[in-house]
């Protein structure tokens, strides 16, 4: 459900806690938008990057830090406490009471040292991951993007609705566990629904994805 996308300036840190303790952490950061009392609001979303239900935050001359997360009153819940650029300190109540990253450097000792337990990395399914082209639609040059969970070459084909290939490449070496990308010229084309195939080959494995695109000019 990643990346979120914002256009303005994300201002860190980034914090990680339950705010609502329901077992999910969710993630606080400050987000550059202005607004009638000022510049920058608090954004929380959760791990299916949808915003939290108590999200943005205000306040009088708006924020550019998400603040510190902790309990402040010893009740057994957290606070979420931060200045405003106003200089007014705000404090929020929320009824969780787990927080893996509470602040800066996550702790007043600002050791930035995270002190839960780390999960193993689970190894992905298959070759290929999620894979997109934009923007959407294209109008002129378009952007395919693809995620590579292993090692393998990678041929990208750009087909009409019948089937016909009109352009692609061959990638040799793109890089594994990580979003590759290239672009295509889409100036010749007319508008229409066209179609992305992606395959990727690593010895005797194999694998093939499909999706459908516009060109709209």
């Amino acid at each position: 459900n990643f990346p979120w996308y914002a256009d303005a300036n994300i201002y860190y840190p980034i914090l990680a806690a339950d705010l609502n303790n329901d077992g999910k952490e969710e993630l606080v950061f400050g987000l550059g938008i202005s607004d009638s009392i000022g510049y920058g609001q608090l954004k929380i979303i959760n791990d299916r990057n949808k915003e939290f239900a108590f999200s943005p935050l205000f306040g009088e001359g708006g924020f550019t830090s998400p603040g510190v997360i902790f309990d402040l009153d010893s009740d057994g819940d957290m606070e979420l406490a931060c200045g405003s650029n106003s200089g007014i300190l705000y404090i929020w109540d929320f009824p969780g009471t787990d927080v893996s990253w509470s602040g800066y450097m996550n702790s007043p000792k600002n050791w930035g040292y995270y002190e839960g337990e780390l999960a193993q990395p689970q190894i992905a399914d298959g070759l290929l991951g999620s894979f997109y082209i934009y923007p959407s639609p294209v109008e002129k040059d378009g952007i395919v993007r693809f995620f590579l969970n292993q090692e393998a070459t990678v041929t990208i084909e750009i087909l009409d609705m019948v089937g016909h290939k009109i352009g692609g490449a061959e990638l040799d070496n793109p890089t594994a566990n990580e979003y590759n990308e290239i672009g295509f010229d889409f100036t010749r084309q007319s508008n229409g629904v066209y179609i992305l195939r992606v395959e990727a080959k690593n010895g005797s494995q194999r694998e093939v994805k499909f999706k459908k695109f516009a060109i709209l000019k």
